[in-house]
């Protein structure tokens, strides 16, 4: 296997060759670069697929949670949390003679906006008729006689009808507060389970979070059903009465939903944080083995090439002084002399 295959680190470069400690760090590869022999059995890191291990779990999880939260953001606005409706036909006799009506009414309360679609026409025997027809949405605190939208003043209210709608939109403004921080809590969720797809952060902790929002949006529309006011309260028992429709319904329906949705982030793994765990001591003393045999060899080499330039050949032929000794400069002009040992035949420096 080439050298340059392993990641490593040098402690020392000498001419720009990297000599001492040499250590293999982990990293992925595959059975094509594991060589032969020894190489063959090393142990390989794992490599994790970010396909097959998180994505079908975080998408299954998003588009449920996504489809929860869209219903629950639906229901904001919706006027249709408790419904109230009329509606009769007949005939009555007066000074004038027999008359006939036909009337219907239908009322929504929502968190925050009432909506009211009224008609009534009245026919005396002539069919002379007159009628009349509203259909209005406004403000749960908004008169619905006034033309520039003026609200009903909740302080110091002695009407029992108006108290009852402050209290109703005591009621939405609390339920809806509710809701937007379970919406809010799905958000951060889904953000969280965007980066635990790349496997930085277990999956768990989306789930965790995401449980929260699914919880938090279930109990709102609770909450507003126990604070909003007894709105049949004075009604004879024969008379329609308002109802809990379709809004409430859905988005406590919504919660469940969304807690489904981030059971599916549960199993996604964080391989990211944990790539170097299957790493153990034994692993690393294997590879530090092996490499530090690589360095001895590179630092011979690297020694020899230095120590090489300043041998004399034997076979150089000096200068005989007066001393009786052969005398040899080397380099040349550089002042520096040896002389030739007699018994060995090795040049010595002087």
């Amino acid at each position: 296997m080439a050298l340059s295959e392993y990641p490593y680190e040098c402690n020392r470069c000498l001419n720009g060759l990297c000599v001492g400690h040499f250590r293999r760090y982990p990293s992925e590869t595959n059975n094509s670069k594991a060589g032969a022999g020894t190489n063959a059995n090393r142990p390989i890191a794992p490599h994790h697929s970010v396909d097959t291990s998180n994505v079908k779990q975080f998408a299954i999880g998003v588009v449920i949670c996504f489809l929860g939260a869209l219903l629950t953001y639906g229901m904001l606005e919706s006027t249709s949390w408790t419904t109230y409706s009329d509606a009769d036909k007949g005939s009555y006799q007066d000074e004038f003679g027999q008359n006939t009506y036909d009337y219907y009414v239908q009322q929504d309360i929502g968190l925050h906006y009432i909506s009211l679609e009224r008609y009534f026409e009245e026919c005396d025997e002539d069919d002379r008729c007159y009628s009349e027809e509203m259909d209005k949405k406004h403000k749960i605190l908004e008169n619905p006689q006034s033309e520039d939208g003026e609200l009903f003043e909740c302080k110091n209210q002695e009407n029992i009808e108006i108290i009852k709608l402050c209290e109703a939109e005591s009621a939405g403004s609390m339920g809806y507060s509710i809701i937007q921080g379970g919406l809010g809590l799905i958000a951060l969720s889904l953000f969280l389970a965007a980066i635990g797809v790349l496997g930085y952060i277990p999956g768990w902790i989306v789930t965790l979070l995401n449980s929260i929002s699914g919880i938090t949006i279930f109990i709102a529309p609770i909450v507003w059903y126990v604070m909003l006011p007894d709105l049949n309260s004075g009604m004879e028992p024969s008379d329609p009465k308002f109802g809990l429709s379709y809004a409430f319904y859905l988005t406590l329906l919504s919660g469940p939903v969304i807690f489904v949705g981030g059971l599916f982030f549960a199993s996604m793994e964080a391989f990211s944080l944990g790539r170097d765990e299957d790493w153990d001591e034994d692993d690393y003393e294997d590879e530090d083995e092996e490499y530090s045999a690589i360095s001895s060899s590179m630092s011979r080499t690297n020694r020899q090439k230095f120590e090489r330039p300043n041998q004399l050949d034997v076979n150089w032929q000096g200068v005989w002084g007066d001393d009786g000794y052969e005398w040899i400069e080397h380099p040349e002009g550089s002042e520096i002399w040896y002389w030739r040992d007699q018994e060995t035949g090795q040049w010595v420096r002087h």
